[in-house]
């Protein structure tokens, strides 16, 4: 049996946090014994065995006690850290338990990495038996800065399609969603920008914001310099992506800095066109007007003549949404992202 300890920083709302809770839902049915642990948060309710999850707190002195005592207590053989947060926790434990395995899902660009390259390369090369990543580039540039080919793995991030089921409709409110963390990088302000540019062509256009975070302030005060209070809805923290993907027409991603987003794989299953920044590995699920329209600049005009364009043209709308739905069901799909990880956990422990 493989005795797996998961840990994430929080759970709340981030595609790294629907990566945990996927895996959470479905290792154990695949035979894998999963403890997980957390700071406590909105996704707590989505954990199918809550009785195996562990609550971190803001000492990291009782936290590593705790998880000593697990791995002693359920004999952890392998450790998965889901941030580099937890991935130093984990380098700890391993001191502690040399025999333990370590595996470690990197969903973004490290403080560490930006800074000192070479000894992120030399962390993983020394203490990390496989690290994750969630696109290929990202594997790729791994390698490049000096990490060894046979740690790496690429594991795209799935979505559950019983959840996010396909609905194709037509596109007659105009509502243009974006859903992400109220954060500088996701890039709200050029979020706005484009709905001053369509508002002044479409009045009937309403513009959706999911998410809260510490721009929401910022976000309020443009909203109302824009004199956009009447065409922007701000929805706050959402528990339930699929019921607003159904309830848009076209999802927006304007991010500074991005790794593969679970939204853009949330709105293929939807059946919601994407018109996105091309960032990071957006480019290895979006192939520009055929999954969905990507932009090379962060240009705001150009953002609002590419979503005009699919506003009004229904048969450019209806092939973009199911060639998108077609690759999500075969490349992007959460059952297969759950079993390639299993079949990570079962290698190291052989």
């Amino acid at each position: 049996m493989v005795n797996v300890l998961f840990i994430t920083n929080i759970l709340e709302t981030g595609g790294a946090e629907r990566y945990f809770v996927k895996c959470e839902n479905r290792l154990t049915d695949l035979g894998i014994n999963l403890f997980t642990a957390a700071k406590s948060g909105s996704f707590n309710q989505f954990l199918k065995y809550p009785d195996k999850y562990y609550e971190l707190t803001g000492n990291h002195f009782k936290n590593i006690l705790m998880f000593i005592s697990i791995i002693k207590n359920k004999n952890i053989n392998l450790l998965h850290a889901n941030s580099f947060t937890m991935l130093l926790y984990c380098l700890l434990l391993k001191s502690l338990f040399p025999r333990t395995k370590l595996v470690y899902t990197k969903h973004n660009v490290t403080v560490i990495e930006r800074h000192a390259p070479r000894l992120f390369s030399l962390i993983i090369n020394v203490f990390v038996n496989k690290v994750i990543t969630v696109f290929e580039r990202q594997r790729h540039l791994l390698i490049e800065q000096g990490v060894q080919e046979i740690k790496t793995q690429r594991i795209y991030n799935g979505v559950d399609l019983d959840q996010f089921n396909y609905v194709e409709k037509e596109n007659t409110k105009k509502r243009i969603g974006i859903l992400g963390r109220l954060s500088p990088e996701k890039n709200h302000t050029l979020f706005l920008k484009v709905a001053k540019l369509i508002i002044k062509n479409d009045l009937d256009c309403t513009f959706i914001i999911a998410g809260d975070g510490p721009e929401k302030q910022n976000i309020k005060d443009l909203i109302i310099k824009l004199q956009l209070e009447n065409h922007v809805e701000l929805l706050g923290n959402i528990n339930n992506p699929e019921v607003f993907f159904h309830s848009i027409d076209v999802m927006v991603l304007t991010s500074t800095t991005e790794a593969f987003p679970m939204t853009i794989l949330e709105s293929f299953a939807a059946g919601v066109p994407v018109v996105s920044i091309n960032v990071g590995g957006i480019n290895e699920a979006i192939i520009n007007n055929e999954t969905g329209v990507l932009i090379n600049s962060y240009n705001a005009k150009e953002f609002a003549t590419k979503i005009h364009n699919v506003l009004t043209n229904a048969e450019k709308a209806v092939k973009i949404k199911r060639a998108a739905r077609q690759l999500v069901e075969t490349n992007f799909n959460s059952r297969i992202m759950v079993a390639e990880t299993r079949k990570v956990y079962i290698e190291q422990t052989l």
